[in-house]
């Protein structure tokens, strides 16, 4: 399981993205990010992260104030949680840091954005897109009817559900749900997922994030999975059942390897969960405490 663990820490410490492009008129921006970024500065400090970002509308109001947790959070990610206070599509959303005259590309970190991040000003611009209708592809479509039936017959997913909410009607959200196993910290525990799936699926990656609180090093406070999988290495031959399981076997193995430091890590999962995820007592009795709170049924429901 040790090894397993590794791996999975491994992968999830990858930082592969695409460098945003730069108006032809500006010379591409070389951006450092090697150890930890968060006392470094261009033009004005960052004491600490979390870092608390106002994001302004055109008209100049304040639309909502969200919290950066780290140099590394990826740009969906920042979609996110302004859709979860705002209810604005992340689809709708077009992203700008003040200082910096490129939109803030979904397959970029905010590290790529550093040089206007740590500038005075230190405010994001939100423009609103007008909604486009989703056209889903006949294949896309073929291609969930038959994922589905795959998964009614499949014997891997013990523990799980994954089902579209009507395969007819909204066949791109679906739901799934994990149990934690009853040897971990999530013991007792049903963690419930929302999925949101591109119109073009499977050649972008789907929008998956807990709706239920989990302690856990790759899970954000919103809910987001920082996994490579669902980001820079998405590869259309990846299925929903499998992403499902990968996220289960995450699950089962949240500690890090042996010798491993995570006090420079600063992904865009959860950093304090990383920090102890060295020391298994103190991780497991965190995270414990976390799954009763969040992820079991009050008595009384069980009891009907």
């Amino acid at each position: 399981m040790m090894a397993e663990s590794c791996v999975v820490m491994a992968e999830s410490c990858k930082r592969q993205c695409v460098r945003p492009e730069q108006p032809s008129s500006l010379a591409p921006q070389v951006v450092s990010v090697n150890g930890p970024v968060a006392t470094e500065m261009t033009a004005g400090p960052i004491a600490n992260w979390p870092l608390e970002m106002p994001v302004y509308m055109m008209s100049g109001s304040v639309s909502c104030t969200i919290s950066l947790d780290s140099i590394e959070m990826r740009v969906p990610e920042i979609k996110l949680m302004i859709e979860l206070k705002t209810g604005i599509p992340q689809a709708e959303q077009d992203l700008f840091l003040d200082g910096c005259p490129a939109l803030m590309q979904n397959q970029c970190r905010l590290c790529h954005y550093a040089d206007a991040l740590y500038k005075n000003t230190r405010r994001m611009v939100l423009v609103r897109r007008s909604p486009v209708p989703k056209q889903i592809d006949g294949s896309t479509l073929r291609r969930l009817k038959k994922e589905f039936q795959n998964i009614q017959r499949s014997e891997l997913l013990e523990g799980c559900s994954l089902a579209p909410l009507d395969l007819e009607a909204s066949p791109l959200s679906w739901t799934a749900s994990i149990s934690g196993a009853p040897d971990g910290p999530y013991a007792g525990g049903i963690f419930h997922l929302d999925i949101m799936l591109p119109a073009d699926y499977p050649y972008k990656a789907p929008v998956i994030r807990f709706t239920t609180p989990v302690f856990h090093p790759l899970v954000a406070s919103s809910g987001s999975i920082d996994l490579a999988l669902l980001h820079e290495n998405w590869v259309p031959v990846m299925t929903l059942e499998k992403i499902i399981l990968r996220i289960k076997q995450d699950l089962e193995a949240p500690y890090g390897p042996p010798g491993w430091s995570a006090s420079f890590w600063t992904g865009c999962g959860n950093h304090e969960a990383t920090l102890l995820s060295n020391d298994k007592e103190a991780f497991d009795r965190r995270a414990r405490q976390e799954t009763i709170l969040h992820a079991t049924l009050p008595l009384e429901v069980v009891n009907v």
